[in-house]
């Protein structure tokens, strides 16, 4: 790589390692709630996976999950292209839930904007 040449993470804003020290602690706050349920909506698998799954019956589980695009949007708004931000949202959710061993079933929407604007939200629905 070229001088100048961001080289990891770190170097592009991205604090890797102060972000995990960050999760343990959200971790470790929520899982003493683990034990307030005891059967339907209780945790299968631990915190820190890709997606939450709880206990629907002795066989069946629901796979929750949310997830934004991040600084994707900024690139969306520099090329005044918006219809990749749905897909790529779709795509990041069903990927998690499928690390999990789900199979994905239904999308919450839920868009976060300053000033709704329909063309923009029409292209991000598009995608």
């Amino acid at each position: 790589m070229g001088e100048g040449k961001i080289r990891s993470y770190k170097d592009s804003g991205v604090d890797v390692e102060l972000e995990d020290e960050a999760l343990k602690l959200v971790v470790e706050w929520c899982s003493k709630t683990f034990g307030l349920r005891r059967d339907v909506g209780s945790p299968v698998i631990p915190i820190a996976h890709f997606a939450g799954v709880v206990k629907l019956s002795d066989r069946l589980g629901l796979a929750i999950k949310t997830d934004g695009v991040g600084t994707k949007v900024f690139i969306a708004q520099l090329m005044g292209k918006y219809d990749t931000v749905g897909i790529d949202c779709v795509a990041m959710n069903v990927n998690d839930v499928i690390c999990v061993g789900a199979e994905p079933i239904s999308f919450v929407d839920y868009l976060a904007v300053q000033k709704p604007d329909p063309k923009i939200l029409g292209e991000i629905a598009k995608g």
